[in-house]
């Protein structure tokens, strides 16, 4: 589990992803449908993006909601050094491994 990983989902998410709101602190989160499992972006500056925008600013938390989890939402962070990840619940290290297979396989498959 990477920083490097970390941006590859980033970047997939921004290319191949769509637009979804999922709270009431942004508007238009860059969007995953992953399974059963919807994929979002935060922007790194918080509610000074709003709106998601990426000229504003980057992204540095997906969060991952699964609806069939007790906890629902599990949060993973790129910290300010650009090298370390926190993870706010241990489950969310598997959910990351999974995500990061996924689009590795199938960025792999669109080059």
């Amino acid at each position: 589990m990477t920083a490097t990983q970390f941006k590859t989902i980033k970047e997939y998410i921004l290319v191949k992803g769509d637009r979804r709101t999922y709270c009431n602190r942004y508007n238009n989160n860059p969007h995953l449908l992953f399974g059963t499992y919807h994929i979002y972006l935060n922007p790194s500056v918080g509610q000074f993006n709003i709106n998601c925008d990426p000229n504003k600013s980057d992204f540095d938390t997906i969060v991952i909601q699964d609806q069939s989890s007790k906890t629902i939402y599990y949060d993973i962070k790129l910290n300010e050094n650009e090298q370390t990840l926190t993870f706010d619940h241990p489950e969310s290290k598997s959910y990351f491994d999974k995500l990061y297979t996924f689009v590795h396989e199938n960025k792999q498959d669109k080059n």
